[in-house]
This record gives structure tokens, sequence and C-alpha cells, in this order.
């Protein structure tokens, strides 16, 4: 993975050196190549839940790992779901590295009321990582009811994605 490099300050008159080239090469490099990963997940089935705690939708599978230079980080998550309630929602958020990012929200990042089927998505920038690995999870809860999020192969992939901007 490239990495940035912070320049040195030139004026009129320096000379560019050969180190400064290499670093102008590797920060043009790290522009065009962000450290990324996604998980697109057939589960060949349904997942469900019926806690209404926030916990991980899938621990193993639905979890990307990406090592950053400390900038910020795109996370975003689709899908489609329903809960099997018609009053109740099914709610979901991401966790950076064990901590919610939706916490101060109450009921996650968004929202999906009812027993109809509709699109679950949402993205949101997490900002004030260290440089090193972290780990971000798709996670859900129910306010009641069951939560019902589809992985089935020739019907909706979930998908999980972080790019580091």
């Amino acid at each position: 993975m490239p990495v940035w490099t912070t320049m040195n300050d030139l004026a009129t008159g320096d000379l560019v050196t050969e180190a400064d080239m290499d670093a102008i090469r590797g920060n043009i490099e790290y522009l065009l190549d962000p450290s990324k990963a996604r998980v697109l997940r057939d589960n060949s089935g349904n997942y469900t839940t019926t806690s209404t705690a926030f916990v991980d939708v899938d621990a193993a599978n639905l979890a990307v790992t990406l090592t950053t230079n400390g900038g910020p980080v795109l996370v975003s998550a689709s899908g489609v779901a329903r809960n099997t309630s018609s009053s109740d929602a099914t709610c979901f958020d991401v966790a950076v590295d064990g901590t919610r990012v939706g916490d101060g929200f109450g009921q996650g990042l968004v929202r999906v009321t009812g027993t109809t089927y509709a699109n679950m998505s949402f993205a949101v920038l997490v900002t004030g990582l260290a440089a090193g690995s972290h780990t971000f999870k798709l996670q859900w809860s129910v306010t009641a009811g069951t939560g019902d999020l589809i992985s089935q192969s020739g019907k909706t992939p979930v998908q999980l994605t972080a790019i580091e901007l």
C-alpha cells in the first residue's frame, strides 16, 4: 500500500531532489490507490435477529479490516431488510474497532420499519482514526419483532465497504 509523505516547503530557486521526486511519485500513487476493502455477502439465506441491543450481523463475513494512514474513512453498507412486525423497526449501524459510529443516535444510522422489504443503505465518514489497522463491522438491532436481512444468490447480497480518503 502506498504511503503519504509530507513534503518540504520549497521556495523559488530551491533544487528539487531525487527524494522530493520520490515523495511526489509516492503521493500520486497513494491518491490513485487508496486503502480500501469491500465484502459482498451472499449468505444463501436471510440473516435474522431478535436482539434489542446492537450485535454484529455476521462477525466473520460482514467485516472489513483496513490499514489506514490516519485519514478519514468513508464506510458504506447496503442491503434489503424488514421487520416481521408492522409497527417495529430493524436498525443498522457500523462498529469501528468495537465502537458503534451511530451510538449517539439511539437507533443507529438507519432504520427500516414494517413488514415490507425496503432498501437499507448508509454512508458515514469516520474521522479521528489513528494510522494503523481498523476493523469495521455491520451491526443491527430491532425495536421488537424479528429483523430480516436478505443475503441470497440471485436476489440482493449485503455489501459493506470502507475506503480511506
